[in-house]
């Protein structure tokens, strides 16, 4: 089975787009073996890349306090309004909500695995051994790019863009080896179930940012031209 859900947010560019597929699968070999496979998988993408923060320069919170009402979405020539006239909280040139929704690209792409291999066998009456293996294997891109063009650059003369990519990966492997024992004395029962189980989980990430970028076609996809005092890079294990 799979499904498709494609929804449009409130906010302006804000989005949610996700392909997910399951497969179950269960074969008997005989009446005491037998095999299955549960697998689930999924890639979606969400934008803006986290929350939607949308404002001021410090986020839409703030823009409630230093953006006034009587301030214009657009100015004449159709582009997004960028002076603040309160000039005690935040005024002057700023990067207003609608110029950021429209200006700055930012989402994040995830794709997710999840799957179960099983094999059970009955080795006598009563008496079934069962081992699985369950691995749940993600990662995550977050792009960010904030381009040249927008107002702040352009008043303060900084006309550079700025560009951000975060990675994660996540894997975790699960093994479960048990034998069950089943019996039945008339009104009386015994189960009984012994094993042994093996879990490991890695989570690794990596992070690039940088200013400076002089063409804004590029974005994320030239962190080498950006110079190297501008680039900042981290990971984590």
């Amino acid at each position: 089975s799979g499904n498709l859900v494609d929804q449009q947010g409130i906010a302006l560019n804000s989005s949610y787009k996700r392909y997910q597929t399951n497969l179950n699968l269960i074969k008997h070999f005989n009446s005491r073996f037998s095999m299955g496979l549960n697998l689930n998988l999924a890639r979606y993408r969400r934008a803006p890349g986290s929350g939607v923060n949308f404002g001021s320069t410090a986020g839409w919170k703030n823009s409630i306090l230093a953006l006034p009402p009587t301030m214009a979405a657009r100015k004449s020539d159709g582009s997004p309004e960028d002076f603040n006239p309160i000039a005690y909280f935040g005024g002057g040139i700023v990067n207003t909500s609608l110029a950021q929704a429209e200006m700055i690209t930012e989402y994040t792409t995830y794709n997710d695995l999840l799957g179960t291999l099983y094999a059970t066998y009955e080795i006598m009456d009563g008496l079934t051994f069962k081992s699985s293996v369950g691995v749940h294997l993600s990662n995550s891109t977050f792009h960010e790019y904030e381009p040249s063009y927008l107002p702040s650059n352009v008043a303060s003369h900084a006309e550079f863009g700025y560009a951000r990519t975060d990675m994660g990966f996540e894997n975790y492997i699960l093994n479960e080896n048990t034998l069950t024992y089943q019996k039945n004395f008339g009104k009386h029962s015994l189960n009984v179930l012994g094993g042994v189980t093996y879990q490991d989980a890695q989570n690794t990430s990596m992070s690039i940012r940088g200013g400076g970028i002089t063409n804004d076609i590029v974005r994320w996809n030239d962190f080498a031209s950006i110079p190297q005092e501008h680039r900042n890079t981290s990971s984590n294990f």
